[in-house]
């Protein structure tokens, strides 16, 4: 499944600019997983231990006070778990049979040591975004 799972990760903004060989090495920390429908991927409040990336079917994310997202192939949650491991702000739950791509932190983290470049890539990636939300026009 790498090189598959490397294609989409390819596809998502975090990982922007990455070259072939740095998405093949987070492609290769994926691990699959099948879940049945109304089952929590995530829990409001747990810890934030892996970035997930929905392969097949249909998940929503439940906040309180505000409106359901409905998530589909392609779409990802749970990329600030990679960074920073805080509790997740919400719960999303498979609302049809889904697979999806998980990528654990802590095997995140052992390939960021070992793959600096991969690091610098995203920082930079992750501050243009920051900044783009920020900037405002100039009268």
């Amino acid at each position: 499944m790498g090189k598959e799972w490397a294609a989409v990760l390819a596809d998502l903004p975090l990982f922007d600019g990455l070259s072939k060989r740095q998405l093949g090495k987070i492609a290769g920390l994926g691990v699959a997983r099948r879940l049945p429908p109304l089952t929590s991927i995530v829990t409001k409040g747990d810890t934030g231990d892996a970035f997930f990336v929905i392969i097949t079917g249909e998940a929503v994310v439940r906040r309180t006070g505000r409106r359901n997202v409905p998530l589909g192939p392609g779409d990802f949650f749970g990329e600030m778990a990679l960074l920073d491991g805080a509790p997740r702000t919400a719960t999303v739950e498979a609302t049809s049979e889904v697979e999806v791509m998980l990528i654990p932190r802590s095997a995140f983290r052992k390939m960021l040591r070992s793959e600096p470049a991969i690091a610098v890539k995203m920082l930079e990636t992750l501050a243009a975004r920051l900044r783009a939300t920020q900037s405002s026009p100039t009268s």
